[in-house]
């Protein structure tokens, strides 16, 4: 299965940090194993043991989100991103999240505190999509939303489309490995602080 090599990544990412919250690594070995229901249990754990924990959050939302609970996983996400609001990653699954759940203009005001160039550039067609797609569909209150789509080259959005469409997977799985990056250098710093003692 495609999902299993960033699941090792993520798994060589974090294993280096010696983080040994409870569920953690079950959470992970399940997800490698394709076992979401057992993902989405560990994850829980982990984040009723460590509430503060972005990535345990994050986790939890993308085991969900195997398992078609797209309402649920956004309450996670969303979770992820206020604690973390700065990491692009959580933005743009945040992002996604809201406009799977029809909620377009959330979806807008996210997308917008994207700066593109901080994405993978197998990501940044699908933020022209979802940005268009997010635009189209949110109420135009604020009156120079609709216009920045209209202006767009009609070829080129094709484009954008077709290559989002081609590369959703990767996009998806380079979100979860940058996200989990970002987590690793907050636990390396964590753990430095605690000098020894056991990890959150």
């Amino acid at each position: 299965m495609r999902q299993s090599l960033p699941v090792l990544l993520l798994i060589s990412l974090l294993s280096s940090t010696g983080l040994a919250s409870a569920g953690w690594e079950e959470g992970l070995a399940a997800v490698r194993n394709g076992d979401h229901n057992r993902a989405v249990h560990e994850f829980r754990s982990v984040v009723e043991a460590s509430p503060d924990f972005a990535g345990g959050h994050f986790m939890l939302a993308q085991a969900l989100l195997n398992l078609n609970g797209s309402a649920e996983a956004l309450k996670y996400f969303r979770n992820a991103y206020d604690l973390d609001p700065n990491n692009v990653s959580y933005q743009f699954a945040l992002a996604r999240a809201y406009l799977a759940n029809g909620r377009s203009g959330e979806a807008t005001q996210i997308l917008q505190k994207i700066n593109p160039s901080y994405l993978p550039s197998a990501q940044q067609g699908e933020y022209q999509q979802m940005l268009g797609r997010a635009m189209e569909n949110s109420p135009s209150s604020d009156g120079g939303v609709q216009s920045e789509v209209d202006t767009h080259d009609p070829r080129i959005a094709e484009e954008n489309r077709r290559i989002a469409e081609e590369n959703a997977e990767i996009e998806r799985h380079n979100t979860e490995i940058e996200a989990m990056k970002r987590e690793q250098e907050a636990l390396e710093r964590e753990l430095k602080e605690l000098e020894g003692g056991d990890p959150p």
